[in-house]
């Protein structure tokens, strides 16, 4: 299928767990255009850690990576360390996600220095969905979301293998 990305300066963002990698790619080219930074989804979790201990939470990690992927519905963030108690945390979240965000948006402008050459900047992978969108947005009105950002890459990498013609072997 034709896509104006396939022959056009596309720049990607892949926010992972643990890196946020930025490359371009030129007529579905790799360009020398790339960064590696470890600052992914876990650097936002360490965050808000921080600030929830420094308030008196004894609250690990895990316990924020997890707030963070089941609550959000509605954006609001809530943690009970026992049955009888809740916190709500959504501030604190907040505050930190729009913070993440525009450091994100802010390690992509570092790497592509002249938005006006790119035809789209994409971002995905797994923290693609816990940054505030429109943070990126503000700093990069080309931006776009990758629909189901979690698999999109194993998904890209699927397609281009069977374009490539991989799998197509006769053998069984």
């Amino acid at each position: 299928e034709d896509s104006p990305l396939l022959d056009r300066l596309v720049g990607i963002a892949d926010l992972g767990g643990g890196t946020v990698i930025v490359d371009a790619i030129d007529d579905m080219n790799l360009t020398t255009l790339h960064g590696q930074f470890f600052e992914g989804a876990f650097k936002l979790y360490e965050n808000i850690r921080e600030v929830l201990v420094g308030q008196g939470h004894k609250i690990s990690v895990y316990e924020v990576e997890t707030m963070l992927r089941e609550g959000g519905i509605g954006e609001m963030y809530t943690w009970s360390p026992n049955s009888r108690e809740t916190f709500d945390f959504t501030s604190v979240v907040m505050k930190e996600r729009r913070r993440y965000s525009r450091r994100v948006a802010s390690m992509i402008l570092s790497v592509f220095k002249d938005l006006s050459k790119f035809y789209r900047i994409l971002i995905t992978g797994g923290t693609a969905n816990l940054v505030v969108k429109e943070e990126i947005l503000a700093e990069i009105p080309i931006a776009e979301f990758s629909e189901n950002s979690e698999v999109a890459n194993l998904n890209g990498f699927y397609k281009y293998g069977l374009n490539a013609g991989l799998g197509d072997d006769d053998e069984e």
